[in-house]
């Protein structure tokens, strides 16, 4: 039954994942949305800085989801998504700072801040094996909402009710896609779960 259950879970997310997409594109239009998905992910390639905070990002991302045990979280995985917090934090606050715009960018200065702060608490949690650094510590949502936020941090990318559709759909993409890369790519030899 717990196979059955396990099996059957990651179809039910699959196409949960695949009607918000639907949903989001239809509610935004498809072409805008369309679009509006392209220049989020392209959006990095066009400004070195948003390259500089993204590229650490993109490859943890890839190799956790790719390489680290399928069924457990680890401490030492949340520890690295908070580092990777504390980057994208820190990356984001000397931007504005150079930029002179702290001041003038209250939510910008405000998201910056927070990122800072959940980078550094997931990381004294993880250190401290805490339970709570592998329910926050998750890399997959943390590095999605990275990849959003640092174009419009950076004014790249200007926020519209488009790019709220568009952020969602691609979301629900990008995870149907790991999903299924999981399926392909076997599991890394030798990678233990830890023992609760």
């Amino acid at each position: 039954m717990r196979s059955w259950v396990k099996k059957h879970w990651v179809l039910t997310k699959s196409l949960i994942l695949s009607c918000v997409a639907i949903v989001s594109i239809a509610l935004g239009g498809f072409l805008p949305v369309i679009s509006e998905m392209g220049a989020i992910l392209v959006a990095p390639f066009f400004n070195f800085e948003v390259l500089w905070t993204l590229i650490p990002v993109y490859v943890a991302w890839t190799i956790s989801e790719l390489t680290f045990r399928k069924s457990r979280r680890s401490f030492e995985s949340a520890f690295g998504n908070g580092l990777s917090g504390l980057w994208v934090g820190i990356s984001w606050s000397r931007y504005l700072i150079e930029q002179g715009i702290v001041l003038q960018s209250f939510l910008k200065t405000l998201f910056s801040i927070f990122m800072i702060f959940y980078g550094l608490s997931v990381m004294i949690e993880a250190a401290l094996a805490k339970k709570a650094a592998k329910l926050w510590g998750k890399n997959r949502e943390f590095s999605f909402l990275s990849i959003l936020v640092t174009p419009f941090i950076y004014g790249v990318l200007d926020f519209s009710i488009t790019t709220l559709f568009a952020s969602v759909s691609l979301f629900s993409l990008l995870w149907l896609l790991f999903i299924m890369l999981k399926r392909i790519v076997p599991e890394v030899p030798g990678a233990l779960a830890d023992e609760d």
